[in-house]
């Protein structure tokens, strides 16, 4: 059953993922019971960058929890506040939420993620970068939180997108060829925030957008030294990895330093008129780009997110997370909690039967018999009606099993409802046991055939792919072939012409020397 709005609307934000002393990450009790409630579609907001640069009051402000008694924590030192990755979900459909994120189903989370400020002297490089990436994998889109401008040295604060390929692999047998294009498809849209703008956004003279302002910063500048190539490389990371992208620029809320050092305290409409308009541009920006977050396709739910979450822990653990095969084993941890509550069904059935006395009434016997054969017919029907294997298997797969598990609960609560007599119990379990059973193993045979389906389409499509690029690679050998020829043809005709030129310049001048003599 769907948990509540009330239930998923969490009045504190909760720390999702710490780190321990060695350095290790660890997933917190309280988020794990929290995600597993969420049955909906989730939606995630991550917000990263440098420490001390406003992370968590902005959260605050997209949450309009600005004056509110619990909040994302902020300071005013000039140590990182936020420690680890923490999160506040809230419903779609609560009344409290912005107008901008009406566009999200009403069974939609919307969990916001604040993650520890990047280039603290109590974090290294390597832990920076596991954070980096590990809200980038989870969240649906990720803010980037910058102070000033875009220059060269805010390029340079993303350094650690160059280790994302060191860190990530989209797929367990990496090639050489791999330039982290591979990786774009798992990255969320990237909105970067701009905080404290005092530039006028105009090029030669001419306005531009804050997007025009971004894209402009991305382009490859001359490489003239190798600092330069470092930039470019991250410029260039930066455009693959993220193709969907957009920029908002702000400028400081408060004009009075004394008050900025104090603004947590400060009411929403104390702050400078252009700040709460631009507050507004990124509300909506966020609303067009905010969507559920999905996986191979997937919408996941919160228990879906949090099985992906503890994998990727694992993986980082250990080395790189394989991005593929950590979806395999999610797929597989959702396998295994629909067989296990398969079980707990089959275990309480059969413990009401070992504690009922079997009714020989023949009469209810059979009604309660019937009863179960037409409720299973008729769900199982629209079932297999509404079923079709479409793209890589893995959408049939999955409705699969949210079919036949929401089957199995619809049967047992309409039978319960409506059997008669005390042999009621009995009589569902051995139903149970031969009908749901029977089930999950030609579950089990479909998720094989669908697994190898797509392993045998992969294979014929890269095949192809090989053979066309063959095919190109002996046009492209016949084409300069020809040119060669070509060009050997012109340079004797035109070889042969000067020879003649000559020749006959020479006849000529022949000529008139002999008439200029008679």
């Amino acid at each position: 059953m769907v948990s509540s709005a009330s239930t998923l609307a969490l009045s504190a934000p909760l720390p999702f993922v710490t780190l321990s002393d060695d350095g290790s990450f660890e997933i917190a009790p309280e988020a794990v019971t929290y995600l597993q409630q969420i049955r909906g579609d989730i939606a995630v907001v991550a917000i990263a960058g440098l420490y001390r640069t406003g992370k968590s009051y902005l959260l605050n402000l997209l949450l309009g929890r600005d004056q509110e008694s619990e909040m994302f924590d902020v300071g005013a030192t000039v140590n990182a506040c936020t420690k680890g990755i923490w999160i506040w979900g809230q419903p779609a459909g609560s009344q409290t939420r912005h107008p901008a994120f009406k566009h999200l189903s009403k069974d939609t989370t919307i969990v916001f993620m604040d993650t520890e400020g990047l280039g603290s002297t109590q974090r290294s490089q390597t832990q920076d970068t596991r954070i980096f990436a590990l809200a980038l994998l989870l969240s649906s889109t990720f803010i980037y939180n910058s102070r000033g401008v875009i220059d060269a040295s805010a390029i340079e604060d993303l350094s650690l997108v160059v280790n994302l390929t060191k860190y990530i692999q989209a797929k367990a047998h990496k090639t050489e060829t791999e330039d982290g294009s591979e990786l774009s498809v798992f990255f969320p849209d990237f909105l970067w925030v701009v905080r404290d703008f005092t530039l006028q956004l105009q090029e030669d003279g001419k306005k531009v957008t804050s997007k025009d302002y971004f894209e402009s910063a991305l382009k490859q500048q001359p490489p003239l030294t190798e600092e330069v190539v470092q930039k470019n490389r991250i410029r260039s990371l930066l455009s693959t990895f993220f193709p969907s992208r957009d920029c908002v620029t702000m400028v400081r809320p408060l004009s009075d330093e004394a008050l900025l050092r104090d603004l947590i305290r400060q009411p929403y409409d104390s702050l400078r008129p252009e700040f709460r308009e631009q507050m507004e541009v990124l509300r909506n920006k966020l609303s067009t780009l905010l969507k559920p977050k999905t996986m191979m396709s997937k919408v996941l739910n919160g228990a879906m997110l949090l099985s992906l979450t503890e994998n990727y822990v694992a993986a980082f653990s250990g080395s790189s997370p394989v991005i593929t095969s950590v979806w395999d084993r999610v797929l597989e941890s959702q396998c295994d909690q629909a067989l296990e509550s398969a079980k707990q069904v089959f275990q309480a059935a059969m413990d009401a039967a070992i504690t009922e006395k079997t009714n020989n009434d023949g009469a209810s016997t059979a009604y309660n018999k019937d009863l179960l054969q037409e409720l299973y017919v008729s769900k199982k029907k629209s079932i297999d009606d509404s079923a079709s294997i479409a793209g890589d298997g893995t959408q049939y797969l999955q409705d699969q099993l949210t079919s036949s598990r929401d089957l199995l609960e619809d049967i047992v609560t309409q039978y319960n409802s409506r059997a008669l007599g005390p042999c009621k119990s009995s009589i569902l379990n051995n139903f149970l046991v031969e009908k749901m059973v029977e089930s999950i193993f030609e579950w089990g045979t479909q998720v094989k055939t669908v697994f190898r389906s797509n392993e045998a389409k992969l294979v014929s499509d890269i095949a192809s792919t090989q053979q066309n690029l063959r095919s190109i690679e002996a046009k492209v050998r016949v084409a300069q072939e020809m040119l060669s020829q070509q060009k050997e043809s012109y340079e004797k005709a035109v070889h042969s012409i000067t020879e003649r030129i000559t020749s006959e310049r020479g006849t000529l001048r022949d000529e008139i020397e002999s008439k200029q003599r008679n």
